[in-house]
C-alpha cells in the first residue's frame, strides 16, 4: 500500500485535495514589491517549505531550490519570498506549487499520476 500523509493511495479512483496531501498550508501568500506599489503573486507558484520537500519526493527529485523570479540584473521589483522548485537528477527544475495544484481540480488519483508523469518528462525534454 503506497500512502501520502498516511492516506492510502492504492486507489486510482480516489480524489484528494492538496491538503490532503500536502497539509496545510500548501501554499505561501507572497507579494511583489516595487516603485509602483506592493501588489499579491498567485500563489499557487510559491510552495511552502513542506510541500516542496513531498513533491520532490513525488517526481524523484534530488533538490529543493529556492528561486527569485525577480533576480534580474537591473529589475527593481522583489518577492516577498521565493518560489521553490524541485530539481531533478537532469539539473531540470519544476515548479513544486504547481505540481500541487494539480490536486485542486478534483482529478482522480490516476489522472494526476499521469499529469505528474507528463511534467516530469516535459521538463525533462526542455519544454
Amino acid at each position: 500500500m503506497s500512502l501520502i500523509n498516511g492516506i492510502a493511495t492504492d486507489d486510482p479512483n480516489a480524489v484528494l485535495s492538496p491538503t490532503d496531501v500536502f497539509g496545510s498550508p500548501v501554499w505561501q501568500n507572497v507579494s511583489v514589491s516595487g516603485p509602483a506599489g506592493t501588489y499579491p503573486l498567485n500563489s499557487k507558484y510559491y510552495a511552502t517549505a513542506s510541500t516542496a520537500d513531498l513533491v520532490k519526493t513525488m517526481v524523484g527529485g534530488s533538490a529543493v531550490v529556492p528561486r527569485d523570479p525577480f533576480a534580474t540584473p537591473g529589475d527593481i521589483n522583489s518577492a516577498s519570498a521565493p518560489m521553490l522548485m524541485v530539481q531533478m537528477a537532469d539539473g531540470s527544475l519544476i515548479n513544486a506549487g504547481l505540481v500541487a495544484d494539480f490536486f485542486s481540480h478534483g482529478y482522480s488519483l490516476s489522472m494526476v499520476r499521469t499529469m505528474i508523469d507528463n511534467e516530469v518528462a516535459n521538463v525533462a525534454k526542455g519544454n
